[in-house]
């Protein structure tokens, strides 16, 4: 009797600031070029397992992006965002098998149609992933998890640049009941923006009680999004008093982001005050 096996397949994204999932590691995760209509330029993508043991099989495809108001990554079919940029890539090759420790590259073309119009940000994915061994590999029937790692492209017509500020500040609690500082931040121009930076916060002599550092904060174009700075470790072990953070946010180009005064915190921090 012909033992059939059953395959459902279970899907898992990896947000491309990890750029590794099941083994699998992409470089780079993010790349942001300034572009000319009717221009064409490549890029390579280089794809790793990292796995000791398993064969990776990969099917590579594009997919348009947007980050919700966490910053959290959202994917959607290619050409459907208006910002897409995926009509402009091709790549190759479209799929590839990697044993465990091998790497190999993708290539990836941008063909800017010289019709574009609009300058700011034009967005696409390129998006890596695993797929289930076949039919004569399988042991058994069940569930096979798929994993996704999507390399992130940003594409600016100049002279677009992002018109950040800070437009509120506030000492929030989370769903775990953790208190953290929450910034809003606004973009109102028409190209995304890449924050760095830090938060001091200094007890009453001014002496540094405690930084955080900044990294890789994106602002999307015309986007007004949340960014949320834990004090949960800080809330219990700080000695009771009032505090000053100060906070410091740049882009890469150097532009410092205005909108936040210093800013008074008593320790432990409590809802409702």
């Amino acid at each position: 009797m012909k033992k059939t096996l059953f395959l459902i397949l279970m899907f898992s994204l990896f947000f491309p600031s990890a750029g590794w999932g099941f083994g699998l590691a992409v470089t780079p995760t993010h790349t942001e070029m300034e572009i000319t209509p009717g221009n064409r330029y490549r890029q390579t993508v280089k794809v790793a397992n990292m796995s000791k043991k398993n064969r990776l099989r990969l099917n590579i495809g594009l997919a348009d992006f947007t980050l919700d108001e966490e910053g959290g990554l959202k994917l959607s079919a290619p050409g459907t965002d208006p910002r897409s940029a995926s009509e402009w890539i091709s790549f190759s090759p479209g799929t590839l098998l990697l044993n465990p420790g091998q790497a190999k590259e993708i290539r990836v073309d941008f063909a800017v149609p010289v019709t574009v119009a609009s300058e700011g940000d034009f967005r696409s994915s390129l998006l890596i992933q695993t797929m289930p061994p076949p039919v004569s590999e399988r042991k058994e029937s069940g569930f096979w998890n798929s994993y996704q790692v999507a390399s992130l492209y940003y594409l600016t017509i100049p002279p677009a640049l992002p018109e950040i500020r800070i437009t509120g500040s506030e000492i929030a609690w989370s769903v775990k009941d953790e208190p953290g500082l929450v910034l809003t931040l606004e973009n109102k121009g028409p190209a995304h923006g890449r924050l760095f930076g830090e938060l001091k916060v200094l007890d009453k002599d001014g002496k540094e009680a405690f930084r955080f550092t900044v990294e890789d904060l994106v602002i999307l174009e015309n986007q007004t999004r949340k960014h949320r700075i834990n004090l949960a470790e800080q809330n219990e072990k700080l000695a009771a008093g009032t505090y000053t953070a100060q906070l410091y946010l740049e882009t890469r180009k150097k532009r410092k982001i205005p909108g936040f005064s210093d800013m008074q915190l008593i320790f432990p921090l409590k809802r409702g005050e």
